[in-house]
Order: structure tokens, then sequence, then C-alpha cells
């Protein structure tokens, strides 16, 4: 009967199939409990024979991955195997146990045997207490666990104090400001005062003018002091100027050769009955010097400017009594105002002292007196 018709039929129908079969040996029998089969000619091993009826034990030992131990007997020589009582393997024998005890290995390196070489690197490293930690070596041989925490990554990193900024990969940094104004400081009349702090930043700056005292040059008020004055100086030896024109009327100094030029051309004058003054032309502010004396002063039409011209003080030249000097403003020519200094001058005819003023196209004669008074006259003055 085929499985699937044992499906197709109900309880019942199978049940009354199954009866129906008779019991027996042979072929379309059912085989009662107690019936034994010998299925030794078809090959397959029997419980009874304990495996005696394998055909290549050898094979068979292989093929379970017995090895030949099971061939050799139990003994203490080269061939045999040692039985799990040897009292060579059991605790107190002379071969190796899992706790170190026992016979030791000898003359077996450990890369025979391919383990690690002993180190004391590794024997401190090893030696260390703690589970977690940076190895840190601090000696030779000598290794420690450090647990501090450390960046193991980029962080935001800020900077205070004289520099700010911040960045986790790069940080632009920006100087603390010190009040000092950007600029230049210091130039050929100045030198520069700075002040620094202890951090070596610049928190003040200034020019200050270059101003040295007599005392700070050396030997500078001595070598003054051998010198004349500007003012009033008086020379010693043989003091030399540069000698002046013929007929110069300036406040250039009057040499000794000057002088006698001078002289020299009023002898010709009065040697030859030449009554003639001498003219010179002034076109600027003036003082009178002493080789003014019997000459014409003239201020011409081109100088249209209105000039200061002064008497000076006897004590300074001192003009001979008797002196005359004539003085003529051309027309055109700028106001001449002629003044005295310390002394007295006199409008002749009126008593007025003072200042005078000589209009343009005017001719005044100037004469000195006495030591310290001169009298003006003429047209045009006032």
């Amino acid at each position: 009967m085929r499985i699937a018709d044992v499906i197709a039929r109900d309880a019942a129908e199978i049940w009354a199939s199954i009866k129906s079969v008779a019991l027996g040996s042979t072929a379309s029998k059912a085989a009662p409990g107690n019936h034994t089969h010998d299925l030794s000619a078809l090959g397959a091993l029997m419980q009874s024979q304990n495996l005696a009826d394998l055909d290549d034990a050898a094979t068979a030992r292989d093929n379970l991955g017995l090895g030949d131990s099971a061939t050799k007997d139990v003994g203490a020589i080269a061939g045999s195997v040692a039985a799990g009582d040897d009292s060579r393997i059991v605790a107190g024998g002379t071969a190796l146990q899992p706790d170190g005890s026992g016979a030791s290995l000898t003359g077996i390196t450990a890369s025979q045997v391919g383990a690690q070489p002993s180190d004391a690197d590794l024997a401190a490293i090893a030696a260390l207490a703690g589970t977690a930690g940076l190895l840190k070596k601090t000696a030779a041989d000598t290794w420690s666990l450090d647990t501090s925490t450390y960046i193991t990554g980029n962080q935001t990193i800020t900077l205070s104090g004289d520099v700010t900024g911040s960045g986790a990969t790069a940080i632009t940094g920006t100087l603390a400001n010190t009040a000092v104004t950007a600029g230049s400081y210091g130039d050929a009349t100045h030198v520069t005062a700075i002040t620094v702090d202890a951090k070596g930043r610049l928190t003040a700056a200034a020019s200050t003018a270059i101003q040295l005292a007599e005392s700070q040059v050396t030997d500078l008020i001595t070598h003054l002091a051998a010198k004349a004055p500007l003012a009033s100086p008086t020379f010693t030896g043989t003091p030399a100027a540069p000698t002046a024109a013929a007929a110069t009327s300036t406040a250039q100094l009057a040499t000794t050769a000057f002088v006698v030029g001078e002289v020299a051309i009023e002898a010709t004058s009065r040697a030859t009955g030449d009554s003639a003054l001498t003219p010179y032309s002034i076109s600027d502010a003036y003082t009178l010097v002493l080789t003014d004396a019997g000459k014409a002063l003239i201020h011409p039409a081109a100088d249209t400017t209105a000039r200061a011209w002064t008497i000076p003080a006897n004590v300074s030249v001192t003009f001979a009594v008797g002196t005359v000097i004539t003085i003529a403003n051309t027309y055109g020519a700028g106001i001449l105002s002629l003044g005295i200094t310390t002394d007295t001058l006199y409008l002749a005819g009126s008593g007025l002292t003072g200042t005078r003023s000589i209009s343009s196209g005017g001719l005044a004669t100037l004469i000195k007196v006495a030591a310290t008074t001169w009298m003006i006259s003429g047209a045009g003055v006032s």
C-alpha cells in the first residue's frame, strides 16, 4: 500500500486493511514483534559481532579519527601508551603539570615552542595595577599607568587674557590693546620715549623734544666763556673783517682799510675845491653810521615803501658836534620816518621833539648841535 493511498483513506478503513494482513516471514506477510532477521548477508554490522565483522579495522579507525593509539599496549616502553594513573603523569610525578610542578624542560628554547622570550618591560607592564590608562615609561624597565584625561580628538580651545581667540583645528589670535596710539614716534628733533611692561608689551609711547642743558655737554660752558658775546662784543688781538666797497653806507663793519679810503676821498674832494656832497642811495630801513657825516643820503623814487631811519645814541656812535647830514626823499618814494635812540631831536622853529616825518619830495638838513642833541629842518619835514 502506498503512502498516498493511506492518506486518502480514513482511520477505520486503514485499520480494517491492517487487520486483514496475515503474519509470517514471507512476502505480503507482516512480521510479528518477536521476529528477527539476519542482515549480515546484506553487509550490515551485527551487534553480536562487537565490530569483528568490519572489513578493514584500520580504515575504520582512520575514518573515526582515532589514530593508532588504540592498537598499542599500555606500558612505559617505546611503542606503548601510558595509562591514566601512570605515576609519571599524576600529581607528584616527573611529568609537567598544569600548575607548573613536575619535571622541567631542559634545552628547549622559547623560539622552538613559539613562545615570547622573557622581557623586563613586559613583566613590568603585566605587574601594573588598574584596568585602564595610558602606559608611560618612567625609567629603564619601569612603567606606570597614567589615568589622566587627555584630548583624543579635535576640541574647541579658547584663549583669553593678553591674547584672545578660539578654534578647533586653528586659532586666529588677537592681541589685547595696550592703548598706545598707532603711529610713528621720534624725528630729527625728538626722541621716542616708551614704556614696556613685564610681559614685553609697549604700554606707552611719546615723542620728546631733544633738550640738552649746557652742563650736559662736556666743556661747553668753558668754551663759550672764551668766546665774544653777540651783543657788544669786545675783541682782543687783531680781529679782521671784510672791507666794504667805497661809499658803502650800511650797518656793515667799517674796517681800517675802508676808513682810510673814505678819508682819502674826502681829502681829495676838499683839496680840489669840490664841495659836492657824496650821495648814498638807501632803499631799506637804516641806522646812521659815522661815515654818513657830510654826505647826502637819498631815498630813491624806485623804493615806494615807507622806511624807518634812525639816529643812533651818542654812546654807541659818537658823531662830532657840528656834523651835517642831508636827507633827500625823492618824489615818488615812500615816506621816511626819522627817529632817534635815547638822545633828543628838535624840529627847528617849533621846539617839537621826537620822531620826524619826511614826505615824498621832501628835503631835510640834519645837524648835531650838542653831544646828545640834533636839530632838523627842511621842506616836507613835519
